[in-house]
């Protein structure tokens, strides 16, 4: 499916909305480990000028496509929206805890500074990721609207993301 995703997005140069939400990305519910077509779309992402907005909310991506879909994160500076919810950020595809995803996703928002909303609603985010996040909230000077809602946050990781507002002064909304 997302190889022809590719194809299409190469097709068009001036695709601004991408969204696949909804999707089974990664392969049949018995396996959710089919990568290529991901790594496909990841690219081609990033060599889309005009792309603003992608949306990849309950396509099943785990850890493992976080790490693949934070390099085509890396080198495009046209994304403005992105959403990711409703996946196993931090679950890879042996069920286990994995922050890779995580990891990558910092990484990538590190450097790209283009992306203003980030939807990471549903993913089951523990206070190890939303420690995380936090950190790059103190670097990142263009994210103004979060959503982390309907995760399991508690009050650890609600004074990380406290202590993080405090030097971010571009956002606006932490939902």
């Amino acid at each position: 499916m997302a190889s022809g995703a590719t194809t299409v997005i190469h097709s068009f140069d001036a695709l601004k909305v991408l969204d696949l939400s909804g999707n089974d990305i990664t392969g049949p519910d018995d396996r959710r480990n089919l990568f290529g077509g991901l790594e496909l779309l990841a690219n081609a992402v990033a060599k889309c000028p005009k792309l603003t907005r992608v949306m990849l909310n309950h396509v099943h991506l785990r850890s493992d496509g976080f790490v693949l879909l934070a390099l085509g994160l890396q080198h495009t500076t046209s994304i403005h929206h992105l959403e990711v919810g409703g996946n196993a950020m931090q679950t890879n595809v042996s069920n286990q805890v994995c922050y890779n995803g995580v990891d990558s996703l910092c990484e990538a928002l590190r450097g790209n500074h283009s992306i203003r909303f980030l939807g990471l609603f549903q993913n089951d985010m523990d206070y190890t990721c939303v420690s995380k996040l936090s950190a790059i909230l103190l670097v990142n000077d263009t994210l103004e609207h979060i959503d982390l809602s309907q995760n399991p946050l508690g009050s650890a990781a609600l004074c990380c993301l406290a202590t993080a507002l405090r030097a971010n002064v571009p956002l606006h909304t932490l939902k």
